[in-house]
């Protein structure tokens, strides 16, 4: 903080490193890191409230917003990962206020973004790319005993111009490990499609907490007008008409330690760290009663990539399009705000357009998240 009203902050990103050598054309080399939040902050602006500067999370979605510091899963839903995670880090300019003691919340961005030239790490930033703008809105219709009961509504809207024309949507299993695409293949994908339009995404979302439980759910909706099949740099051929894709997911927790709630951020209107009523003292003393705290969670999730007539999917080999439907079931053991050990369960059932590739899968993963 360089002084009352701005704020400055960095943050270095170690943990998918992986993948800004998979998206460089000349390659990077693996153990490069790059940067994720990297702004200035204004704060109490009169009529903009507070101004972001720099590299920030655009504003749209619960789980996107809250940053995947806080996801209590191993991998965050569908509605993230085909939607609202391919520009989670966007850069330009973000107002942002809470009003009405802290019951209502409003953000809205104008940034530039592309995956080619201003991807999750800064690599090759001189392209302005493409141009974004986002808003997201939240609301607590009940807030009490320092955010241990709490109901929370929320909408938001992003409306972003797609690479180079063209899309590709897509979904990788919910556990999985190794750095991008390339190495955990997708399970379901629309294929490559054009189109002179931007795209528009809306998400629904719902929160609350009640004492050691919790519950959230999310509906994402994406359109897509006027696809075409090729591009050849100067005219569209092969109108494939609109598209319209949706995910949505609902999640619920319970802490079986004395004390432990899901934090809430109210100047934001997203998820806050979980701050264990105490903090571990070992991984397997307990006599002290210094376990962190241990929660129990659940997850469904669908996801559906099945749009147009005949559909858009990819004419050969790989994922295809279709629908997936994931049951996750999760432990989280929270040694202190910054250090937990998860582990999840994972059922996908798959429902491809293609004849024979729908079926079943199950994964077991478990991970040890430290950030600093």
């Amino acid at each position: 903080q360089f002084s009352d009203f701005i704020e400055f902050l960095t943050e270095v990103n170690f943990a998918t490193i992986q993948d800004a050598a998979n998206t460089q054309a000349g390659g990077v080399e693996i153990g490069s890191v790059g940067l994720t939040d990297f702004h200035l902050t204004f704060r109490d602006q009169p009529v903009f409230g507070n101004i972001r500067i720099g590299r920030f999370l655009g504003p749209l979605s619960l789980e996107r917003y809250s940053g995947g510091n806080v996801a209590q899963y191993m991998e965050r839903s569908h509605v993230f990962d085909s939607f609202a995670g391919t520009n989670e880090y966007q850069n330009g300019v973000l107002f942002f206020d809470s009003y009405l003691d802290d019951c209502v919340t409003l953000g809205t961005s104008f940034t530039w973004l592309s995956n080619s030239s201003i991807n999750s790490f800064g690599f090759d930033a001189f392209d302005v790319g493409n141009y974004a703008f986002n808003v997201r809105t939240t609301g607590l219709a009940m807030y009490s005993d320092e955010g241990r009961q709490l109901v929370h509504f929320g909408l938001g809207y992003q409306r972003q111009a797609v690479e180079e024309g063209s899309f590709s949507l897509a979904a990788r299993p919910l556990i999985r490990a190794g750095g991008g695409r390339q190495q955990t293949p997708n399970v379901v994908a629309t294929g490559r499609f054009f189109t002179p339009n931007a795209a528009d995404v809306l998400v629904f979302e719902s929160a609350m907490v009640y004492g050691r439980f919790s519950l959230s759910a999310e509906h994402a909706l994406v359109s897509i007008t006027d696809i075409f099949d090729t591009f050849d740099g100067q005219k569209l051929s092969g109108p494939r008409g609109d598209a319209l894709y949706q995910s949505t997911y609902v999640e619920g927790g319970v802490f079986l330690t004395r004390g432990d709630y899901r934090r809430y951020n109210r100047k934001t209107g997203t998820w806050a760290r979980v701050k264990p009523t105490r903090n571990a003292t070992g991984l397997f003393n307990w006599r002290d009663k210094g376990r962190g705290a241990i929660e129990l969670v659940s997850r469904y999730t669908y996801l559906d990539l099945e749009e147009g007539s005949p559909v858009l999917t990819p004419e050969m080999g790989g994922a295809r399009a279709g629908t997936t439907h994931d049951v996750t079931l999760g432990v989280n053991w929270f040694l202190n705000s910054q250090t937990r050990f998860v582990t999840n369960y994972v059922h996908t059932r798959i429902n491809s357009v293609v004849e024979g590739a729908s079926g079943d899968f199950d994964g077991v993963g478990a991970r040890l998240h430290f950030d600093f």
